[in-house]
């Protein structure tokens, strides 16, 4: 579990005692090519070292360990998407002699990938099936208004096993949100009529193993989300909340904002929803709590309750200023799509995708939601039954995500300089790691904290830190050890972990 916006990647490995760590490796301000580093969990202590090459990569795993997927593609890639360049990107992508993406498939053991598939398209989002048999890469071509510019994105099918791609698909304008829903074994995708601004007609698209199952048209679909506790997807626009049972179509919708403006389905939501409460804003982030009985919504510094017995919204509070998550031009996808070079450090910033770390989360017992708010820099405690605020928790400056302990104990946030632990039991802030002088003897140089992971099958709260790893003791929350010299580690790894 992740508390940062980073690669995507599952968390495995075969023998259950080795965790993997990305790098960016450098020498001063010189990129030296990018490194998979297999960590011994027991020691702390680097096993292998994979390189990898272009900085621009990202990792996936089968879960059961048996085979480990490294996704690069040519540098100047994410940076275009990033800055919008359609023009550049078009002409690139036109070019008879344009760079290639790559594919490598390792093996356990090995220290050379068992195979390289180059590639023609530049995926942006991509994911794999959990016995690792099956790689879906998703190019989004360049989303231009410009007739001249634009090209269709193409969703590549590749089978691990024969180590080929098994098949190529059209995936419309603009296509994102590329995810594995696992009840029902589908890859799902958002693709939009077309790049035009304000675009509000969607086609949802899916796919099993490597055939193309019937897609079906939406109205402003944000992001599509399925939430554990509750058996069906959701269907999330910019006003309404749209069940989607397993097997079935999208059911009877559930406004929950009427200020959005939209088409006329949109509209009549609106009405609708205009006798009772309004998040006043688009919905960014569901959360079953109640036993799945009821669902937390929030949209901005807004967060509502939907009970999902009477389908209606109730319980509207304001929080404190949080995040939207999903801005103005990605509120469409919530798939990670490219990487981008800020100042010295190497990070996934162009898109969002569907598991970004949480800003709102349910406690042990699923009768508390904790929300993050990253303007004001604390944690609002809410009681989900009466929805009313019961208390708020002061955090690090900056702070992007939280998280709760696999054993219920904490609510871990950080911010780049600070990890709190904030005490289910009694809803108080329980202990405060400081990236700044020292920590536990150990002198603090320019160290910087970028992502947090909770480990499941060892009690062990993992940062990532500028020049190594810090490993926290999940049960008293204590600092347990700290290997170091891992240069800029920007993803960790954990066995068998979905």
């Amino acid at each position: 579990m992740a508390l940062s916006p980073g690669p995507p990647g599952k968390e495995v490995t075969v023998s259950g005692r080795v965790a993997r760590a990305l790098r960016d490796e450098r020498q001063g301000r010189v990129n030296t090519g990018a490194k998979v580093t297999l960590v011994d969990r027991s020691s702390g202590h680097s096993a292998t070292v994979l390189p990898v090459g272009s900085p621009s990569f990202s990792v996936h795993s089968a879960r059961d360990g048996s085979r480990l997927f490294v996704l690069a593609v040519p540098d100047y890639v994410p940076l275009l998407r990033e800055a919008g360049d359609d023009k550049r990107l078009s002409q690139l992508r036109s070019s008879t002699r344009r760079a290639k993406s790559t594919l490598s498939i390792y093996r356990p053991g090995q220290g050379a990938p068992d195979r390289t598939l180059e590639l023609d398209r530049w995926p942006a989002f991509w994911v794999i099936t959990p016995d690792g048999k099956w790689a879906y890469l998703l190019d989004p071509g360049v989303p231009s208004a410009n007739a001249g510019r634009y090209q269709e994105g193409e969703l590549v099918v590749v089978d691990a096993e024969a180590g080929k791609v098994a098949a190529v698909y059209k995936a419309g304008s603009t296509p994102g949100s590329l995810s594995f829903d696992a009840p029902t074994g589908e890859i799902t995708a958002l693709s939009w009529a077309s790049a035009k601004k304000g675009e509000t007609k969607a086609q949802v698209l899916r796919f099993r193993g490597k055939d193309a199952l019937p897609s079906f048209d939406a109205d402003d679909v944000r992001f599509i989300a399925r939430v554990p506790g509750v058996p069906s997807r959701w269907l999330v626009t910019g006003t309404a909340m749209c069940p989607w049972p397993d097997g079935g179509s999208p059911g009877t919708c559930i406004p929950v904002n009427r200020e959005s403006s939209g088409g006329e389905s949109q509209k009549e939501d609106q009405k609708e929803a205009a006798s009772g409460p309004s998040l006043n804003g688009v919905p960014n982030d569901l959360l079953s709590i109640r036993c799945g009985e009821a669902l937390a919504v929030r949209a901005g510094d807004r967060l509502g309750i939907v009970d999902l017995k009477t389908n209606r919204l109730e319980h509207v509070i304001t929080t404190g200023r949080g995040a939207a998550r999903f801005a103005e031009n990605a509120a469409r996808v919530f798939a990670i799509a490219a990487p981008g070079i800020v100042g010295d450090l190497l990070f996934d910033a162009y898109f969002l995708r569907f598991n970004y770390p949480n800003q709102m989360l349910a406690g042990p017992e699923g009768d508390t939601v904790y929300a993050l708010n990253t303007y004001t820099n604390d944690v609002t405690i809410l009681d989900a039954k009466t929805g009313k605020s019961v208390a708020k928790i002061p955090v690090g400056g900056g702070c992007v995500g939280i998280g709760l302990t696999p054993n219920g104990r904490f609510v871990v946030a950080h911010s780049p300089d600070q990890i709190t632990l904030i005490d289910t039991r009694t809803r108080r802030r329980a202990l405060d790691h400081h990236f700044q002088g020292e920590i536990e003897g150990h002198p603090i140089q320019d160290e910087t904290v970028s992502a947090v992971y909770m480990l499941r099958q060892t009690p062990r709260i993992v940062a990532l830190a500028s020049h190594s790893l810090v490993v926290i003791d999940e049960e008293s929350g204590d600092m347990a050890y700290r290997p170091e010299k891992f240069g800029h580690p920007l993803q960790l790894l954990e066995p068998g972990q979905p």
